[in-house]
């Protein structure tokens, strides 16, 4: 036998590959789900970004008033993750538009996601945590904001 004689249908390429896709019905009703959570994923990274830049006294402050990142690092950081930002979200949104491997990009997105968050936890927040400001812990939240969306973006997908 052959390679040129074995034809796989596209049905058995969608069973045999059943992890890299998700359905086109199930995708459907999902899509604007995604797009409104990944809008207001973005939304939020944005105001974290303008909070960085603008307002960095509520960054990570201590009610010491002691910052616990410099000016340099900051820029250097918010530099570093906007570009890193970019491309993921570049690679999300044309992986769910084109239900090219979307499965494999939203878990790739929330393990990145998920590993900066715990970078930030272990080496500011946690070290500082109980002398942190009350607009510091808020920036905080809005960093556990995203991550639920991320990780309800990620169950609707296992199911589907």
């Amino acid at each position: 036998m052959r390679d040129d004689d074995i034809i796989v249908t596209e049905e058995e390429l969608r069973a045999l590959l059943a992890h890299h896709e998700v359905s086109d019905e199930r995708l459907k009703g999902l899509r604007p789900i995604i797009y409104v959570r990944s809008v207001l994923v973005a939304l939020i990274i944005a105001a974290r970004v303008v909070i960085a830049i603008y307002f960095p006294e509520y960054l990570a402050v201590t009610i010491y008033n002691e910052q616990l990142l410099d000016s340099e690092s900051v820029r250097l950081m918010i530099q570093l993750r906007l570009i890193l930002a970019f491309v993921v979200a570049t690679v999300y949104i044309y992986s769910l538009h084109n239900n090219f491997y979307f499965r494999s990009v939203n878990v790739a997105l929330l393990v990145i996601f998920s590993s900066l968050f715990w970078s930030d936890l272990e080496s500011i927040i946690f070290p500082a945590l109980i002398d942190l400001t009350y607009p510091s812990i808020g920036v905080v939240l809005l960093r556990v904001v995203p991550l639920i969306f991320l990780i309800q973006n990620y169950r609707d997908l296992r199911q589907a």
